[in-house]
C-alpha cells in the first residue's frame, strides 16, 4: 500500500485499556486502501505484562494494519532525570514522546501522527496525514480545554 498513515503512541502497562480503545478507533476509521501502521512506545512493564497480544489481536482482524511494538526502557533509563520527577504523576513513558525519534527503526521516514493514547479517533486521519505543512518541521492541535489553551 502507498503513503500508509503512520502514527506513534506511548503507553505503559497500566493504560493498556485507553491503548485498546484508540487503537480499535483507529482500525474503524482507517482508509483500508492507504494502510495504517500503529508505532507503540512503551516500557518494560508493558513487555513483562503480555500487552503485546491484546493489540496484535486487534490489529489480526483488519489485514490493512500492522503494530509495531518499540521498547523505550534504554530511553528512559537515559532520560530519567529529564522524565521523572517527584511531581509527575504519569510515567515516564508519556513524557518520552519529543524523544522518540531515538527508538524509531531506521528505515521510518515521512510524517508521522502522535497522538495521546486516552483519545479516541472519530474519522479518517487521511487529511490531517496529508496537510500542507507549508515548509514547516511539525503541526500541532489547538486545545482549549476548560478554559485553559495549549499548543
Amino acid at each position: 500500500m502507498s503513503n500508509p498513515i503512520k502514527v506513534i503512541l506511548t503507553c505503559d502497562a497500566r493504560y493498556l485499556n485507553p491503548l485498546r480503545v484508540i487503537v480499535l478507533s483507529l482500525l474503524k476509521t482507517a482508509n483500508p486502501t492507504r494502510g495504517l501502521v500503529i508505532y507503540i512506545a512503551h516500557d518494560q512493564a508493558f513487555e513483562d505484562e503480555g500487552c503485546r497480544e491484546a493489540i496484535t489481536t486487534l490489529c489480526a482482524h483488519y489485514p490493512f494494519s500492522s503494530a509495531v511494538f518499540l521498547n523505550t526502557t534504554h530511553l528512559l533509563d537515559r532520560h530519567r532525570d529529564l522524565l521523572a520527577s517527584e511531581h509527575n504523576v504519569w510515567a515516564p513513558i508519556i513524557w518520552a514522546g519529543p524523544l522518540l525519534t531515538d527508538v524509531l527503526p531506521s528505515d521510518v521516514c515521512g510524517r508521522i501522527i502522535y497522538l495521546d493514547v486516552d483519545m479516541l479517533v472519530c474519522h479518517r486521519l487521511d487529511e490531517l496525514f496529508d496537510l500542507d505543512l507549508k515548509g514547516m518541521l511539525a503541526a500541532a492541535a489547538f486545545e482549549n480545554d476548560r478554559g485553559r489553551s495549549a499548543y
